[in-house]
């Protein structure tokens, strides 16, 4: 098997990656991806360029769980894709490299080692890749003055081409240290550097459309982040399907973005201005989790897990404007904010089967306790929830090559740091974005019936879907003055979808 994760996943059905790497799963890229079953801090924002660095050969099997039982975080949309790798068992030294050029001065490159001396298994690999990506906007306003009844019309072209250079180390250890007692290590550690050169020319034309003004940006864009994880699993089995786990992962992501920006006048003709932002995001997460396993019987059985998610990010916003030769602090700019969310999870499920009908019920209950620290104004605004999240498989087999399914789970979208800084972020002279302290997550209810076939060594299956999302987090748009418009996000809608 040749390529990468991304192009493995091209394959799969139900499954999207568009020409940046991101992946959607029934339309949406609101999916969660995990890694041999766990959550990763590389699986977030940068987890497009990350799978185009996991070689193909690596992947055992790909998961797609478009209704996860209660085991699982509740969090996407549309389900959850587990990447499953290989556990080499082969005794002694073995590896693989592997390069790829693309058009757009693309390429990448890794290399991966294995060594086993017997039950303790190392592994390790390295990977990077410089990437091509052109961004083109067009923005056309119309604004019509209530009173006069005449337009005023303002356009927006931007261009800004960028070549991203990423690279990924892994490395670990399985041990099994007895029959029934398994122990796990593993780190990683992925940089990523972005420098990007943008230019927006802004015109604006009046009710005759003759121009009135027309000046361009220039945005040197410079952008690094570094992402590290540490994790450690144990595993004992008590017997078939009895079995205890409990596992601890620390991530941290650092990113630090900076922007030097130019304005040129044309007409008028005017002076240059220029500015310069500077964007500090610093992301701690702990996360700890123990699952138990128990059969009650030949065909049934129970799983009780507990889980305690920790996060921490703290975003520094800092701008200036030059004045003559002198930098000077832009405090309405400027703005410090810290984001707090601990999340406190128990479930449980329970299997059986009676005769050729099977079923799965399960229930999740989390805590969630999320506070928004506005350092620069000393205010703190507490946005805490709960919810119980059910799930629920059956099966009904018609015969030994015929079954029917029908399953429902109630899924979550949470939002994100971004997502509640009401702190504004000026884009450009024409656009200022910010985000909203109180908005609440988004809940999905999703509901599967599905046709399953066995012929052979080949299975059919075929699902109808429907999704349900209430208090959807929509974006929302308005002017607050006669050319500058502000963006926000509000639970303000609802949205219907099948398949």
């Amino acid at each position: 098997v040749s390529g990468s994760a991304s192009d493995l996943l091209e394959n799969i059905p139900s499954v999207q990656v568009d020409l940046d790497g991101n992946v959607s799963l029934r339309g949406s890229e609101n999916v969660q991806i995990l890694i041999n079953g766990k959550t990763s801090n590389l699986m977030g924002a940068t987890r497009a360029t990350v799978l185009q660095q996991i070689p193909a050969k690596t992947i055992d099997r790909v998961e797609v769980i478009t209704n996860p039982s209660a085991k699982y975080k509740p969090d996407g949309t549309s389900g959850i894709i587990n990447i499953v790798l290989k556990k080499e068992r082969k005794k002694g030294m073995n590896g693989t490299v592997a390069a790829n050029a693309g058009n757009s001065d693309r390429y990448n490159g890794t290399l991966s080692l294995n060594y086993n001396p017997g039950k303790i298994n190392f592994f390790g690999s390295y990977g990077i890749r410089r990437d091509n990506r052109n961004r083109y906007t067009y923005d056309n306003r119309t604004i019509t003055n209530t009173t006069t009844g005449q337009n005023a019309y303002i356009d927006q072209n931007t261009n800004g081409p960028a070549h991203p250079v990423s690279q990924l180390v892994q490395g670990g250890m399985d041990w099994d240290m007895t029959k029934k007692d398994n122990f796990q290590v593993s780190g990683s550690y992925s940089y990523t550097n972005m420098l990007r050169n943008e230019t927006t020319f802004n015109t604006y034309r009046n009710n005759n459309k003759d121009t009135t003004s027309y000046f361009s940006r220039f945005r040197r864009n410079d952008e690094n982040e570094k992402n590290v994880e540490l994790s450690a699993a144990y595993e004992h089995k008590f017997g078939e399907d009895h079995v205890f786990t409990i596992d601890y992962t620390h991530s941290s992501a650092k990113e630090l973005e900076d922007n030097q920006y130019t304005n040129s006048y044309f007409f008028p003709r005017n002076p240059e201005l220029k500015d310069h932002t500077s964007i500090w995001q610093d992301e701690e997460e702990n996360l700890i989790r123990a699952d138990y396993t128990r059969p009650l019987g030949k065909k049934s059985k129970m799983e009780v897990g507990a889980e305690l998610e920790l996060d921490n990010t703290d975003m520094d916003y800092s701008a200036e404007d030059l004045w003559g030769n002198v930098w000077t602090s832009n405090d309405e700019k400027t703005n410090h904010y810290i984001f707090d969310e601990n999340i406190y999870a128990l479930y449980a499920t329970y299997e059986a089967e009676f005769g050729n009908f099977g079923f799965m019920g399960g229930l999740r209950g989390e805590i969630a306790r999320i506070q928004s620290k506005l350092i620069s104004t000393g205010t703190v605004i507490p946005n805490n929830y709960s919810n119980l999240y059910p799930t629920l498989h059956t099966s009904y087999r018609l015969n030994e090559k015929n079954e029917l399914q029908l399953n429902y789970s109630l899924r979550v979208n949470r939002p994100e740091g971004d997502d509640l800084n009401p702190f504004p972020e000026y884009k450009d002279p024409l656009n200022v974005s910010s985000g909203n302290p109180y908005l609440k997550p988004e809940m999905i209810h999703s509901i599967e019936l599905g046709y399953l076939l066995k012929a052979d060594v080949t299975t059919f299956v075929t699902t109808l879907y429907y999704r349900d999302v209430f208090n959807r987090m929509t974006e929302v748009s308005k002017f607050i003055n006669d050319s500058v418009m502000w963006t926000t996000k509000e639970n303000m809608s609802s949205n219907q979808s099948a398949g």
